[in-house]
């Protein structure tokens, strides 16, 4: 009895979709568009990238090497707005449920986060505000982040809108793996 009770549990478990291998945390800290704190874990979006929202040497080289002639305080602006609008889909103090699916060599957790079984990853590239980090997406997911970020780009979404010019710059690169 104990054994088809397990077996019912388990496909239970299964066909509801539910991730045994997530955790729920809450939120203590947004640091930027794709950095965010759960207490003393520091999680860095899986698959996504934002603009810096500081001033530092990825950006200084980014601008040199791959977007000549465009100024770092246009791209603190667009990190900026792409942090602002991270901090109006999650708050801090609130719980949410992230997967923990590697470590990065800065020691930060590489995270998928949900509100209600939806991905803020992807809406973060829905909505125009991320780009896909193509060279760390999985076969699973590309397609689908591909075209979340083309019809952003069709729809003048988010940074498309304001920041075009950057969000074009940052794809072709982000394309090339860099």
């Amino acid at each position: 009895m104990k054994r088809i009770i397990k077996k019912a549990l388990i496909g239970a478990v299964l066909v509801s979709g539910i991730n045994l291998s997530a955790d729920v945390g809450t939120l203590s800290r947004i640091i930027d568009g794709d950095t965010v704190k759960f207490g003393n874990t520091t999680c860095r979006f899986a698959n996504i990238d934002t603009p810096e929202s500081r001033d530092n040497k990825r950006l200084q080289r980014f601008i040199n090497n791959s977007c000549k002639g465009t100024t770092t305080n246009y791209v603190l602006e667009a990190g900026k707005k792409s942090s602002s609008k991270i901090k109006e889909l999650l708050q801090v103090g609130n719980q949410y449920k992230y997967k923990v699916s590697t470590t990065d060599k800065y020691g930060r957790k590489i995270c998928d986060i949900f509100i209600n079984g939806k991905s803020v990853n992807l809406k973060m590239v829905e909505e125009g505000y991320a780009l896909p980090f193509y060279r760390y997406l999985a076969r699973s997911d590309k397609a689908t982040y591909i075209k979340a970020n083309k019809n952003a780009k069709r729809n003048n979404k988010g940074l498309y809108s304001s920041h075009k010019r950057l969000m074009e710059c940052m794809d072709k690169d982000l394309r090339k793996g860099n």
